[in-house]
């Protein structure tokens, strides 16, 4: 026999052995009784179970079990096994009450009215039963038989504590308060000191601590002959209580106790999760209300709970999700939606969550939370003078909230009423040594007033009674810095450092005003001290990296960013600064790995998408960038620098109606935003719609005589008319209250069409006041090659390709231009300089032509014919560039090729430079 044989051999032994010692069902089930009467219940549905595996149709074992299931508090089990004991014929009247029972918590009324039916025809004189028949009338909506039942039960035995109950609550469900009084006297006289009647005195108890004394009292006065159901509300009433009184131990306690006989139960975990919750466990709470989530069919108390846990994780998008299930499930839910409101704030979605607040019946109502969130999301929209109302009336609601009136005061300021806000303020005692905000409101409010030695007076007296708290010397300072009394400003950083050198918004106010004074060095010794005490400290690393760039140590500011990034792995935030220094140094491909990384922590951070999507511009990924910045606009459609910067790539793109969508869809929500209005003017004027341009403009120049973008685009509405002069007058208007290098062009553009000689004169005295302005130095340099000045125009080009400060673009035309210039006098140096052209722009279409012409003309014909047919797909609608490559064409042999393209060429009335030779080449080669 082999070894494989002699072991099966044995385990068949064994199986056959443990067979025969295998108890039978009728032995299973007298086991069971016994656990019952013995109180061993979670014993006793382990062997009705046993029993029931072998004899599924025992009748008894499923009494046991269903028996045992509902004293061990598992109603689910417990009514499902009494259902199907009545399918195998259960009549049994004291089973068939039992079955009630479960059914009165299971919340089947009408299963407790059939099964009571059929034991009060057996035994009618059951007060017990008569009672459970009440209250499932009761639960049915028919509180008139329950009344009469309730009645009836008590005739048949005064000691029925749920006939007194039941009565007492259908005389609260009336309002009848003298009622409710009577019938609880009569129960404290019948059966008094009786555990439900006392539970019945805490609910409608005033107030937590007389509710706490008679539910303590009720718990101690549980007995053997209390239901488990009772003991279990009981316990239940006990952790809500605990938790209303802020004592979570005890919380803790009760419920450990009634898990004991309901474990798992929805209740216990629900509790649970809002013990942990309250404790500020905010994990271990969420994932007890995901697991409730999962077996509810009406989650919304949950729901709201999950939303206000990740609320405060700042795990908005998630947040959103659940509040708006919950008011999906629920939407009389006013905690709902105030949660969901102060989300979408968060989010930036001001005028969703005013919709959202607007079902709450705003003109009526008095609950001071809401009418603060009003007020937060009328400012957010713009509506100042809004937001005055709802927090006035907040306050009104809350007048011991000195929060309340604080935002009162700073709604009065956005609305520009500082006369307001003061007077409120000064009613408003001094802060506290942890919260300065009305003396940080009043200094705000006085230099609203422009009234700049009231502010200063305010911040010395906060100094002056606040001389050893570093709080109140550091807003002292920054109040100094924000007016430009950088000397003072510095002398209280210093002093509050000298109380406390560890305190951190001292030094960085003292570092930024540093900067302010242009003391970089300082500036940068003082934000290395804030970096060494704490690395990821984000207005530090910001600061320290603009710091340390201007005085050229990158390295320096680098490695500071990466400490930051360690110290706070889970922080976008310093992930965005080093991102934002690859981008400005022309790295956007390593800005966008870093951003890529940070999008892993944060995947719904609209800085972050929004830092993504310039990235991607830099690298020619335009539908990924749109992918992103239109991602970001969903999630902040209020958000200026998102809407405008998705406008602007739309814009870019070649998609007019696009872009003039998302400003249209902006300023429904932001109507009164006059630069963006003045976007949509000028993409209205780009897509051919010059009445509505003209429309918006005029509204804004008449409300605002003296803006001066919408100058400018009145002129550009003239010079796209054709009327130069009154564009150029719109333009010298608008110079006239500030000049820049765009309006310059515009001017030079105006004058150089009208072959007016001052076109030369604007860009002159451009430069006169802005040396080294090198894009303007190109333009002249073109402006004097057009005039025919090629030696003035050569001289500018040579002074541009020497300047260092020169960007790619820049060198790369000049080169260009140069080059031509020089082939165009027979310089050898043409050559040269066209390749240098061309290396540092190898995409750009007549920068390619220039240097394969050059080439053809220097012999290299095959390498010119590969240039001039790049240029030709770069800009195939280019007739110049078409002239030069079928030239190219026909001294490469390939007549045919030749003749087709400079056809095409001279088909229509298109003038360019070349048009003549041209048409000598055409024909040449018929």
């Amino acid at each position: 026999m082999t070894v494989r044989a002699t072991l099966r051999s044995v385990l068949v032994a064994v199986a056959v052995l443990l067979g025969a010692c295998q108890p039978s069902p009728e032995e299973r089930l007298a086991r069971a009784e016994q656990f019952v009467a013995a109180g061993d219940f979670a014993a006793a549905v382990i062997e009705a179970r046993g029993a029931l595996q072998e004899q599924p149709a025992n009748l008894q074992a499923r009494i046991v079990f269903a028996n045992a299931s509902r004293l061990s508090g598992d109603y689910r089990t417990a009514y499902a096994e009494y259902q199907r004991a009545r399918e195998l014929g259960l009549e049994d009247p004291l089973v068939l009450a039992q079955f009630a029972e479960v059914a009165v918590i299971a919340g089947r009324p009408q299963v407790v009215v059939d099964q009571l039916s059929q034991v009060l025809e057996a035994e009618p004189k059951r007060a017990d039963a008569l009672s459970t028949l009440a209250h499932a009338y009761a639960l049915t909506g028919d509180p008139e038989r329950a009344e009469a039942l309730y009645r009836q039960a008590l005739m048949l035995s005064n000691q029925t504590a749920q006939a007194y109950v039941g009565l007492a609550s259908i005389a609260q469900q009336r309002g009848d308060t003298q009622g409710v009084a009577e019938w609880v006297a009569a129960a404290e006289q019948s059966v008094p000191g009786n555990s439900l009647v006392l539970l019945f005195r805490s609910n409608a108890a005033d107030s937590d601590d007389e509710k706490h004394a008679l539910l303590q009292q009720a718990y101690a006065n549980l007995d053997g002959a209390s239901t488990p159901a009772l003991r279990a509300q009981i316990l239940l009433a006990r952790v809500e209580n605990h938790l209303r009184r802020q004592e979570y131990d005890p919380a803790q306690e009760a419920l450990a106790e009634y898990r004991q006989s309901n474990p798992g139960s929805p209740q216990s975990v629900f509790f649970g999760a809002l013990i942990a919750l309250q404790k500020g466990d905010l994990e271990k709470a969420k994932a007890g209300f995901l697991r409730l989530s999962e077996g509810l069919e009406d989650g919304s108390a949950v729901d709201l709970f999950l939303g206000s846990i990740n609320l405060r994780q700042a795990n908005l998008r998630q947040a959103e999700a659940y509040l708006n299930n919950a008011l999906r499930l629920d939407g009389n839910s006013v905690q709902a939606r105030k949660l969901l409101a102060e989300t979408l704030l968060q989010l930036g979605r001001s005028k969703a969550a005013l919709d959202i607040l607007a079902e709450l019946n705003v003109d009526q109502t008095q609950d001071p939370q809401i009418l603060a969130l009003l007020g937060r999301a009328s400012i957010a929209t713009g509506d100042a003078a809004g937001s005055v109302d709802f927090f006035k009336r907040s306050s009104a609601y809350a007048p011991d909230n000195p929060s309340l009136k604080l935002a009162t005061a700073y709604s009065y300021l956005a609305a520009g009423d500082a006369d307001a806000a003061l007077a409120l303020l000064e009613q408003m005692p001094n802060g506290d040594d942890d919260n300065f905000r009305p003396q940080t409101l009043r200094m705000l409010a006085h230099l609203t007033a422009q009234d700049e030695p009231a502010a200063i007076a305010e911040a010395q007296r906060l100094a002056q009674s606040n001389p050893a708290n570093p709080a109140a010397l550091s807003l002292a300072g920054q109040l100094m810095a924000s007016i430009g009394r950088t000397d003072a400003a510095v002398e209280f950083f210093n002093t509050a450092l000298a109380k406390d050198a560890a305190y951190l918004p001292a030094r960085q106010g003292l570092g930024n005003t540093l900067v302010q004074q242009q003391k970089y060095e300082q500036a940068f010794a003082v934000f290395e001290k804030v970096l060494d005490q704490e690395p990821g400290y984000f207005p530090a690393v910001s600061a320290f990296g603009k710091v340390a760039v201007r005085l050229g140590r990158e390295q320096a500011a680098l490695q500071r960013v990466r400490a930051a990034i360690d110290a706070s792995p889970n922080d976008p935030a310093p992930r965005i600064v080093l991102a934002q220094y690859h981008l400005q140094n022309g790295a956007a491909d390593q800005a966008r790995d870093v951003v890529n990384e940070a999008l892993t922590i944060a995947p719904d951070d609209t800085g972050l998408l929004r830092l993504r999507a310039l990235t991607g511009v830099r690298l020619g990924l335009i539908e990924a960038s749109l992918r992103d910045i239109t991602k970001a606009a969903e999630l902040a459609p209020e958000n200026r620098d998102i809407q405008f910067d998705k406008a602007r790539l739309l814009l870019s793109s070649g998609d007019l109606k696009g872009a003039n969508r998302t400003l249209r869809e902006y300023l429904t929500l932001r109507p009164d935003d006059t630069a963006m209005r003045l976007f949509a003017a000028d993409v209205d004027l780009r897509s051919g719609n010059v009445a509505a341009a003209l429309g918006t403009v005029e509204r804004i120049l008449e409300a605002q005589p003296e803006n001066r973008a919408a100058t400018i685009i009145r002129g550009d509405i003239e010079a796209q008319r054709g009327e130069l002069r009154k564009a150029l007058g719109y333009y010298d208007q608008a110079a006239s209250i500030s000049n820049d290098r765009l309006l310059t062009l515009r001017r030079f553009g105006a004058l150089t069409r009208l072959e007016d000689p001052r076109a030369q004169q604007v860009l002159d005295a451009w430069l006169t006041e802005n040396p080294g302005d090198v894009e303007i130095e190109v333009v002249l340099a073109q402006a004097l090659q057009g005039a025919g000045s090629d030696d003035g125009a050569a001289e500018r080009y040579e002074a541009i390709v020497q300047n260092d400060s020169a960007g790619v673009a820049q060198r790369a035309i000049a080169l260009n231009n140069l080059a031509w210039l020089y082939y165009s006098r027979g310089d050898a140096r043409a050559l040269d300089l066209a390749e240098q052209a061309a290396a540092l722009a190898p995409d750009s279409a007549p920068i390619t032509d220039t240097l394969g012409w050059i080439l053809l003309e220097n012999g290299e014909r095959q390498r010119a014919l590969t240039l001039l047919q790049k240029a030709h797909e770069l800009a195939p609608d280019d007739p110049s560039i078409g002239y030069h490559l079928a030239e190219c064409l026909s001294r490469n042999k390939q007549r045919s090729e030749a003749l087709a393209l400079v056809t095409d060429v001279l088909q229509g009335d298109r003038d360019f430079p070349e048009r003549s030779e041209a048409q000598a080449l055409l024909a040449s080669l018929r």
